[in-house]
């Protein structure tokens, strides 16, 4: 072990990590980044994440605690496409791959952690913003390809001893796109088929009274872009369809395998999502514009045979929103004021069921900047159903000096029960489901409305030689937050399942400290260090518990070197320290009286880009787990050894 981090920390010496911009709780990734680390889905992207732990059950889902914000509840986290706000909700569980977006289209990403408002939503519980990328000019069209595999196969195509910790094969998954730009329109017809087995002995062992052939997906996106960009007028209209059915351009296998954290194995589904957006801008004043959103989206889980003792799993749920905007800009003060509305429906077989939930939405901010002095106040007033709750936050940055810069952050947060709007916590259909699989389950409390104080303060020192450090201290205190939790049980496919119990009213402060820096040596090489630290302060056994599944250290180092033109490496080295899940036994297959507990762990990533005939052609090596370390984040989930992918892109 020792020789090998050794041989990382020398190894890291000529390897270059390209820099994540961070202000004010916000990281921005750009598309090239994404590109040069060999991240190939759109869930592969929290991955990169500063402040954000991500993991995943099955490899190809990822689940996300916002640093500091929690996910107590489930994924809460807001996602947003072209400042879009989409609903990816899949039960308890979100899945950015169901975009009908590829990886290549993605210009840049933001994720944002520290309590503040962007794009009209308030970020209690952490939010990622896709930006896409405008089209060349002219005619153009892009092919990718990518296969992966773990080491020890024979191939890709080949399957070993289900008792081997074997991954098998990884994808393939294929794009294609057809873009053009003219004067100022342009448009984007693209086509995304996504492939993920689940072949890892867990998995195997959770399901071996069906067909395993149902353990995989197989998922194609159809979608359209298109838009106008003038000197006044800016409109984008985009469209998209993705399913796991056989209804597409060709026959699709499997049949989606969801994981179902109160049932402990995987549910069989087949899954739609339904995209359509449209939005546009007027610039009424040479400082203000006007904006405004319209947007629908419609996921559904459809029913499949292996669903155990034939319950007719078909949900749905549609999603409308629309915005408008006034933003201006007087000498150093900036203003912004916003009206906003969003309803979910829910929906049960054809319709026979539904259920409404409707939110308005009022925002103001103001924003006063004179080079780094910064004050900022934003309020967001939400009604929802029988109540109303009140957002606001207080931000300041004065500079000390010519190299130095302090920032406080304070924010105040009231958050109305229905906004998580997890399908099976807000209709009766849920808890029909959790009946059908025989799952007790009761409350704890009487649900109301909660709410986080945070207080978050930073100092960073920029030194003359491209440095750049950062050191910060954050308080987060939550009161009347709900946390579900699920006693110890024997094996999910043999006994029963342990009581899930909702717990309501539950309160506790956390504490966070982060250290940043940043180095550039000669324009092409460039190194990163991120250290997190976090541990509850004060709190019930119930939210300590809850803060046991994410690690109390986390050190990333990052590098990205590009030795000679279009040739870049990039590679990083992850610590993460143990963590502990109370709601499981300590054997994942079996029962025990413990906890289970994942050992901490060190992991390194390596990636390779070539381009050449001027970038129209280009392909990537990239290996995870370069040194086959223990790679799991979850009791029940994937254990993946080093693995490799092959990537190739063309474009004309």
């Amino acid at each position: 072990m020792r020789l090998q981090l050794i041989a990382v920390l020398f190894m890291s010496i000529f390897i270059h990590a390209n820099l994540l911009a961070r202000e004010n709780g916000r990281q921005v990734i750009y598309g090239e980044t994404l590109r040069k680390a060999g991240i190939f889905r759109l869930g592969e992207i929290l991955q990169l994440s500063a402040d954000w732990y991500t993991g995943s059950i099955d490899g190809f889902i990822y689940q996300a605690a916002p640093g500091g914000l929690g996910n107590f509840s489930g994924e809460n986290w807001e996602i947003l496409l072209d400042g879009m706000p989409l609903n990816l909700r899949l039960v308890d569980n979100k899945d950015m791959n169901l975009l009908p977006v590829s990886i290549h289209e993605i210009d840049s990403v933001e994720i944002f952690s520290n309590a503040q408002i962007h794009e009209g939503l308030f970020n209690d519980r952490g939010i990622i913003h896709l930006h896409t990328r405008r089209p060349a000019p002219g005619i153009h069209t892009q092919v990718n390809g990518w296969i992966g595999n773990e080491t020890g196969d024979p191939g890709p195509l080949v399957f070993l001893d289900q008792s081997l910790r074997n991954v098998d094969r990884i994808g393939p998954d294929y794009t294609f796109a057809l873009s053009g730009r003219f004067a100022g329109w342009h448009f984007r017809l693209g086509a995304l088929e996504q492939n993920q087995y689940f072949t890892y002995p867990a998995a195997r062992e959770r399901n071996r009274r069906r067909n395993n052939d149902y353990l995989r997906m197989q998922t194609g996106a159809p979608a359209l872009r298109m838009g106008y960009l003038g000197k006044k007028i800016t409109v984008n209209f985009f469209t998209g369809y993705t399913t796991s059915s056989g209804n597409y351009l060709d026959s699709l296998g499997g049949a989606a395998p969801l994981f179902f954290l109160p049932y402990r194995r995987e549910l069989p589904t087949d899954r739609q999502y339904t995209v359509a957006t449209l939005s546009g801008e007027y610039k009424y004043h040479k400082n203000g514009e006007i904006s405004t959103q319209l947007g629908y989206d419609d996921l559904a889980l459809g029913e499949n045979q292996n669903f155990p003792g034939g319950f007719n799993l078909n949900w749905k749920m549609r999603h409308w929103q629309g915005a408008l905007a006034n933003r201006y800009r007087k000498g150093n003060l900036h203003m912004m004021q916003g009206v906003s509305w969003r309803r979910y429906r829910s929906i049960r077989e054809s319709g026979i069921e539904q259920n409404d939930l409707t939110f308005y939405q009022a925002t103001i901010q103001f924003r006063w900047q004179q080079q780094k002095k910064i004050r900022q106040l934003e309020t967001l007033f939400l009604k929802g159903p029988n109540n109303l709750a009140v957002k606001s936050a207080l931000f300041f940055q004065m500079p000390v000096g010519d190299q130095q810069t302090i920032s406080f952050n304070a924010a105040y947060a009231q958050r109305l029960f229905s906004e998580d709007n997890n399908l099976w916590f807000w209709t009766r259909r849920g808890y029909d489901l959790l009946n059908r699989l025989e799952i007790p389950y009761r409350f704890s409390g009487t649900a109301g409305k909660s709410t986080t104080l945070t207080l978050d303060g930073a100092w960073q020192y920029h030194f003359r030689n491209e440095q750049r450090l950062q050191v910060s201290l954050g308080v987060y205190h939550h009161n009347g937050i709900y946390i579900p939790e699920q006693s110890l049980s024997d094996d999910p496919e043999g006994g029963l399942l342990g009581l899930l119990k909702i717990n309501h009213n539950e309160s506790g402060t956390l504490l966070r400290s982060r250290l940043r820096w940043q180095n550039t040596l000669w324009q092409f090489v460039r190194q990163s260090i991120v250290y997190n630290f976090q541990t509850p302060a004060s709190g019930s056994a119930v939210y300590r518990k809850s803060q046991d599944r994410v690690p109390a250290h986390w050190l990333r180092y990052t590098l990205d070197w590009q030795p000679v033109k279009h040739f870049s490496i990039w590679g990083s080295v992850n610590f993460q320290s143990e963590t502990r899940w109370h709601s499981y036994p300590e054997n994942a297959i079996g029962s025990a009286a413990n906890p289970a507990r994942l050992p901490a762990r060190w992991l390194c990533d390596l990636a390779f880009r070539k381009e050449i005939w001027d970038g129209r052609l280009s392909s990537s090596l990239v290996f995870r787990n370069l040194f086959d370390g223990r790679d799991q984040y979850h009791p029940y989930g994937i254990e993946s050894a080093l693995r490799f992918y092959a990537h190739l892109q063309v474009k004309l």
